[in-house]
């Protein structure tokens, strides 16, 4: 199992803290560990199946261009083979995501941009022995095939294909109350003073359509109330914890605040300590959820999606004085220029010295330098020929290094 190995661009006239954050972007993040988990079983990774939780008009599409340059890329010709287009991960992920490659071309662009998709905190990304990569979370130290935004991504091709047309109707039809607006602003935790641009995502949540494979039936009044209890259940321990606790260290109560305070031996009052936060209440619901697989879920199988948009919403919001800071533009004009420079060679294009190159390399080299010069996060001229370039080259690289058996799409 090797780690990718370091890549480094010609630095030229541009300075080295610029040359410095290009090269970090995209690394992988190894664990401490002399050595990941091995993946989750022997042989390919699965292919179909329901996809894995992570341990998890506008607003609710707007972050996402059907028209990016690598999808006009691959219909510059009618009749272009999708082969001669998209690599091959590319396209195996695709179907990964439930995509039929052959008449939806268009979603296409959904599979590529998982494929450069940034891991989420905690994760990090590792081959096995026949080159499938496979992740890691690292502090439960358990490991998965798919990508952890890959739940994200199934609902959003849901959305491309049907979704956004049945939630437009169904707002139309039922405009969603302030209620319960509010409500859904609670349950994404979304505060509707302080983050009111988010509270479209909302909105648009009250309406989710369910996706066909699943069905909503009503939970059983039994189940119900046995939630119910256990909630209760626990509220009653966490406030007896605090009074035993209170007991012992012989507090007393303040009536008008309720906090339990102490005094020192010098008479002096110690600081307060509140009474326990009690635990989430549970969300009402009188429906459940029933995949066609027979899983059932209290959430709405949307739900993934919605919390996707709005935490995606927050780091694109953190990220504005990184993306706009003089050592990033520089990393993207250096970016930009050592692909379109180096245009119909295909490694230096990517940024890889000559000679013996891994299907690993390259790979991590197309994510970093993808990071850096995708349409959505770079506003430098040659942008999007540069995405267009950049994936012509890691096609030409990386599919000659694939095994027979994989390259069979």
């Amino acid at each position: 199992m090797e780690e990718e190995e370091d890549f480094r661009l010609n630095e030229g006239n541009f300075s080295r803290k610029a040359a410095a954050l290009q090269n970090r972007l995209g690394r992988l993040q190894i664990p401490d560990e002399s050595a990941p988990p091995p993946p989750p079983s022997q042989g390919a990774p699965p292919r179909t199946g329901i996809p894995q939780r992570a341990p998890t008009k506008e607003g609710y599409f707007v972050y996402h261009n059907m028209k990016s340059p690598r999808s006009a890329a691959a219909h510059r010709d009618p009749g272009l083979p999708l082969r001669t287009a998209y690599a091959i991960d590319v396209l195996e992920l695709a179907r990964d995501l439930g995509i039929v490659v052959e008449s939806e071309p268009e979603l296409l662009c959904l599979a590529e941009e998982l494929f450069i998709e940034a891991l989420p905190e905690g994760w990090t990304r590792h081959e096995s022995k026949h080159a499938l990569e496979y992740y890691c979370h690292r502090e439960s130290r358990c490991s998965q095939w798919h990508h952890p935004e890959q739940p994200f991504y199934r609902s959003l091709i849901y959305m491309k294909r049907r979704g956004e047309q049945e939630l437009e109707v169904k707002l139309k039809e039922q405009p969603p109350s302030d209620e319960e607006i509010v409500q859904m602003c609670t349950w994404l935790k979304v505060d509707f003073v302080k983050e009111a641009d988010l509270v479209s995502i909302a909105l648009c949540a009250v309406g989710a359509p369910v996706p066909e494979d699943w069905k909503e039936e009503p939970i059983p009044e039994e189940e119900r109330l046995a939630a119910r209890r256990e909630w209760e259940k626990e509220v009653a321990h966490r406030e007896e914890e605090y009074q035993q606790k209170r007991r012992l260290k012989g507090w007393s109560t303040n009536n008008s605040t309720g906090f339990a305070y102490d005094f020192d031996d010098d008479g002096k009052m110690l600081e307060e300590s509140p009474p326990p936060t009690p635990p989430e209440t549970p969300r009402e619901r009188e429906t459940r959820f029933v995949h066609a697989t027979g899983r059932i879920s209290v959430e709405h199988p949307m739900d993934v999606y919605f919390y996707g948009l709005v935490e995606r919403h927050r780091q694109q919001q953190a990220s504005v004085d990184e993306l706009s800071s003089d050592a990033m533009v520089e990393a993207q004009k250096l970016a930009i220029l050592t692909i379109l420079q180096n245009e119909g060679n295909p490694a230096k294009s990517l940024g890889l010295y000559e000679g013996e190159i891994t299907l690993a390399q390259a790979r991590h080299a197309y994510r970093s330098l993808a990071q850096l010069v995708r349409t959505d996060k770079c506003a430098q001229n040659g942008a999007k020929r540069a995405l267009q370039v950049l994936g012509d080259a890691f096609k030409s690289v990386s599919d000659p290094l694939q095994d027979e058996d994989r390259s069979s799409i």
